[in-house]
């Protein structure tokens, strides 16, 4: 059986969006990150008390795992950085730098 291996670069939504798919079609992932954390602009050294999504929380939430109910309409920054990492790094190799 062939090893399928590939690096994503950034741990954003959209770099954590890429990697899950990979993943799924049987993919090693790495992802390649420069901040401390994942999140993309979601980071906490990236936000600042009180920030909000600019969109409703189902536009933010992987379908296959749906942003918690007790979470706000808006969700908080906080709130965005609790879910990611719980949705999308499975199966994932996360590389800080």
């Amino acid at each position: 059986m062939e090893i399928k291996q590939i690096c994503v670069i950034g741990a954003g939504i959209s770099g954590l969006v890429t990697a899950k798919t990979f993943v799924e079609e049987g993919y090693d992932v790495t992802i390649f990150e420069k901040q401390k954390g994942l999140g993309g602009v979601w980071e906490k050294s990236r936000t600042y008390p009180g920030l909000t999504t600019q969109n409703t929380g189902d536009t933010y939430s992987f379908s296959d795992y749906p942003m918690p109910a007790s979470y706000l309409e808006w969700p908080t920054a906080e709130q965005m950085r609790n879910y990611l990492p719980e949705c999308s790094t499975d199966g994932v190799i996360l590389a800080l730098y």
